[in-house]
């Protein structure tokens, strides 16, 4: 998602629709004064996620990006075919399994 960079009279003007997009879809706003970048409007989940120590892991499906090797082998097999499975069964057709 691309951050959009708005002057502060702008947002001001236009703060109630900006909130509506920060929360309904996720968009960002960078908010200027004199062509100087002061401050930004982000969602409360992307603050919460920016507020989280750097020491603390990431949450969901991209927590497991770097981890891998804490996984064993079959477990990963079993995942994989989980997912092929699941794949095959939800689209109706045959898939390609990597070797």
């Amino acid at each position: 998602m691309t951050t959009k960079h708005i002057s502060v009279a702008e947002a001001r003007a236009r703060l109630a629709a900006i909130l509506d997009g920060v929360r309904s879809r996720g968009e960002r706003y960078v908010l200027e004064r004199h062509g100087r970048e002061v401050a930004a409007i982000v969602g409360v989940e992307e603050l919460a996620r920016l507020d989280r120590p750097s020491g603390e892991p990431p949450m969901g499906a991209m927590a497991l990006v770097g981890l891998w090797h804490e996984v064993a082998d079959t477990d990963i097999d079993t995942l994989l075919a989980d997912i092929y499975a699941e794949r095959e069964r939800d689209a109706g057709r045959p898939v390609e399994h990597a070797s």
